[in-house]
């Protein structure tokens, strides 16, 4: 495999396509001539200084693209920030890097004289330059912020390659938004094997027929869904084109009735666990036939230490992140032996295939993102009107999981005021659907919150009322 350099592709097969768009198909060389005029107008604002990282609200579109592979030549590493997220929101994440270019805004954008935290300069540090730093869980209500080196993505996308035979005569479908780790993964992996993007020509969701169509129509080799989409694309009794050969499927837990129906209808599903801090994909189930529910998430990629301690799965490997951004520090995630406890729970079957029995518990996962309780419930704690609040995530048949908040009021509560409060504080996907009115949150004989408890109070309450508008329900 290669390098994660446009420059360096279009010198090795400048006739090859190297992404298809809108725009029409653009071939290595095209490409790098859209990245070079990119980092030309960077450095005539001034924002191409060494020591600047870039904040990014990406999208699936060709001037995205553009400007992620521009800081890929600059050296600069990319903060990626899911679009739908507010204002306020987006001021907060952004503030927390030092020395930050905000490629969003106008000249007037974020930016101080501040460098980065460390030196970034290719010649002393290679690729343990920071490539890209990305939100992940935090208990505290304050998600981590995980730094991802050249050196994580380069070794994460040839051990991909090695599992996935990724090669590049591939065609991927950028399918997953590329402010999760999983999509930018998408854009590293292709480019090392210098093979194509296909970007999708719904941008903003995702239409199950649409999604299928543009597989057909550009002759897409490789897919990475989660859950709910293949469930979607199942439901709506479609099937697969011949050139597709591997949909990875992750992001979230897989039914074993989904994966019995993608076998029947022929999609060559492989079902893969990851996580941010290992630059997605840790472990894959095999090619060849549709994954089935006994292989669980199959075995480690080559180059991946996997086990179990006390329940917990513990990884390591030359794909991990650097640690995590604190201040202008960054503190390590591994221990003096390369080895990260992950917080997920598993086990490893008599074959050495892993099974994933639960994520984070701080952690719901509804149809591909990622949310956390703490950062909703600070949301609701913000409201006049509310006085405590818990957020669990409970089962769902399209989502897999969907937060569920239990509200506790005071005698200052209105609905329509809170609503409106939770829509400028959190973006769409993060705000609960339904809330459950309570006059007290379960707690334990020690008086701590009671997660478990209220995860079965809601639970119990959707079963009896069927209800899934946004508006409260309150407990019989």
């Amino acid at each position: 495999m290669s390098d994660l350099s446009v420059f360096s592709a279009a010198t090795e097969c400048p006739s090859s396509t190297a992404l298809v768009c809108a725009e029409g198909t653009l071939s290595y060389f095209d490409l790098a001539q859209r990245v070079r005029e990119r980092i030309e107008a960077l450095e005539a604002r001034g924002t191409s200084a060494p020591g600047r990282a870039f904040g990014l609200s990406p999208s699936p579109t060709l001037e995205s693209l553009v400007s992620i592979y521009a800081s890929f030549e600059l050296g600069r590493p990319l903060v990626l920030l899911h679009p739908r997220l507010t204002a306020a929101e987006r001021a907060r994440a952004l503030s927390r890097v030092p020395g930050l270019v905000d490629l969003d805004a106008s000249s007037t954008g974020i930016e101080s004289s501040a460098g980065f935290p460390w030196e970034l300069d290719a010649a002393e540090r290679g690729d343990e330059r920071a490539l890209a730093l990305f939100f992940t869980s935090g208990t505290s209500g304050r998600p981590k912020l995980a730094v991802l080196s050249r050196r994580a993505f380069m070794r994460s996308a040839q051990m991909s390659a090695s599992k996935l035979r990724s090669c590049a005569r591939d065609r991927w479908l950028l399918s997953i938004p590329l402010a999760h780790v999983g999509g930018l993964s998408i854009l590293t992996r292709s480019l090392m094997a210098r093979g194509a993007i296909v970007l999708p020509s719904l941008a903003d969701s995702f239409d199950p027929n649409r999604a299928v169509a543009d597989l057909f129509r550009h002759e897409v080799t490789l897919v990475s869904w989660v859950p709910t989409m293949l469930e979607r694309v199942l439901e709506a009794g479609l099937t697969p084109p011949a050139a597709l050969r591997t949909v990875l499927l992750g992001g979230a837990p897989a039914r074993s009735r989904t994966l019995e129906s993608a076998a029947r209808a022929g999609w060559p599903i492989v079902v893969t666990y990851g996580l941010t801090e290992a630059c997605s994909q840790v472990s894959t189930t095999p090619l060849g036939h549709c994954a089935a529910a006994g292989m669980g998430s199959g075995h480690p990629l080559h180059g991946v230490d996997l086990r179990i301690v006390d329940g917990e799965i513990w990884i390591r490997g030359a794909n991990l992140s650097s640690g995590y951004l604190e201040g202008e520090s960054v503190l390590p995630i591994t221990d003096d032996e390369g080895w990260f406890a992950t917080g997920d729970l598993g086990r490893l079957d008599e074959f050495g295939r892993l099974h994933v029995d639960a994520r984070r518990t701080d952690l719901i996962l509804s149809g591909g993102e990622n949310l956390y309780p703490r950062e909703i419930e600070l949301a609701f704690e913000a409201q006049v009107g509310v006085s405590e609040v818990l957020v669990v995530g409970v089962q769902d048949e399209q989502w897999g999981e969907r937060p569920v908040a239990l509200v506790v009021p005071n005698r200052d509560y209105d609905e329509s005021t809170v609503r409106l409060g939770l829509e400028r504080a959190l973006a769409s996907h993060k705000r609960p659907k339904v809330w459950l009115l309570a006059e007290a949150l379960p707690r334990n004989a020690l008086g701590k919150l009671d997660r478990v408890r209220a995860r079965a109070l809601a639970e119990t309450e959707l079963a009896q009322s069927r209800k899934s508008a946004t508006s409260p329900v309150r407990p019989g």
